[in-house]
């Protein structure tokens, strides 16, 4: 059975959204443009962390369906294995079987069918 992963899907209410909502009107928000502090529209923010967390969102459900369909590969693929190793297994006690029922017929030496050394 395959590893079972849980994601803590980000949502509205995850850290940077959280903070967003707390502030009150006239707050000045900045963002991080390489080494310097721009200031930023509140709701240009708020819209930034939305599509982080929707991209986020998005990117998790992709792979759980990945790793679903993977495991489901997983499953058929044992599922088959298991089928092989039983016709191999029936194939091998059959052989197996006849090969006990053939008599077993005395090997006769040379000197038993009357040549001389």
């Amino acid at each position: 059975m395959g590893a079972a992963f849980h994601h803590a899907a980000p949502t509205p209410h995850g850290s940077p959204w959280k903070e967003l909502e707390l502030l009150g009107d006239g707050a000045n928000v900045s963002k991080l443009i390489g080494p310097i502090l721009v200031k930023q529209d509140p709701a240009e923010a708020k819209a930034n962390v939305k599509k982080c967390i929707e991209y986020i969102s998005a990117e998790l459900k992709r792979m759980d369906r990945a790793l679903k369909d993977l495991e489901e590969k997983q499953n058929s693929k044992k599922e088959s294995n298991q089928n092989c190793k039983f016709h191999f297994s029936c194939i091998l006690s059959v052989e197996i079987k006849a090969c006990s029922l053939v008599p077993k017929i005395p090997i006769m030496s040379p000197v038993g069918l009357g040549h001389k050394n």
